[in-house]
């Protein structure tokens, strides 16, 4: 047993430590003479290396026990999701297909913005077994979808009508036909169905 300072005992799973330490005289909860302080491993963090996620006082060393196995055993349950979670993941992504979602044609868009809505189209001309490369195409907006306020309205793309000058890039296909988001983009690739896009401007 560690009986430097008050520690009576340690415990550690993962970046998790719990400590059961007989607590300094106090005339708060005087009849609970131990306790145990659960923290968290943090080598990131700017000012310390270690976060107490809880300070919990018992009567007992067994109660201080059987807080922390219970508390140690959901954590390794967790974990093991977790890891269960990864290796699904990855084994996804092995037998993967970019053609179980996409063909060359097929139209992507990413709908993006903060104050406004904005709206890009792409076509795919290139695929390999994980990836499709695509090309900005142009889009127009739909008759009679301009908003009373003059500033939104819905457009649909134009197929094979490629931007000159249009961006050209390669997006990993994740699980389920998801998309990666490039470098210097922002919003969420996803497949045309062909239906028109909501975009807006308040400038």
């Amino acid at each position: 047993m560690n009986t430097v300072n008050n520690t009576i005992d340690t415990a550690t799973i993962g970046k998790y430590t719990f400590a059961i330490e007989r607590r300094g005289t106090t005339n708060h909860l005087a009849g609970y003479p131990f306790r145990v302080v659960y923290s968290k491993a943090t080598p990131k963090a700017k000012w310390s290396k270690t976060k107490v996620l809880k300070s919990i006082a018992f009567k007992t060393i067994e109660e201080c026990e059987n807080w922390i196995a219970e508390t140690y055993r959901n954590i390794y349950l967790n974990m093991k999701a977790d890891e269960k979670r990864i290796t699904e993941k990855r084994e996804a992504q092995k037998a993967l297909n970019a053609s179980d979602f996409y063909e060359v044609g097929s139209i992507i868009y990413n709908s993006w913005g903060y104050e406004q809505t904005n709206v890009d189209f792409y076509q795919v001309v290139k695929m390999t077994k994980k990836r499709i490369t695509v090309r900005e195409i142009s889009q127009s907006m739909v008759e009679g979808s301009m908003y009373s306020h003059g500033m939104a309205h819905n457009v649909v793309a134009n197929p094979d009508s490629f931007l000159d000058g249009g961006d050209e890039f390669g997006l990993t296909v994740r699980p389920e036909g998801r998309l990666s988001t490039p470098k210097g983009h922002y919003g969420c690739f996803s497949k045309w169905d062909g239906s028109e896009k909501y975009v807006s401007s308040y400038y």
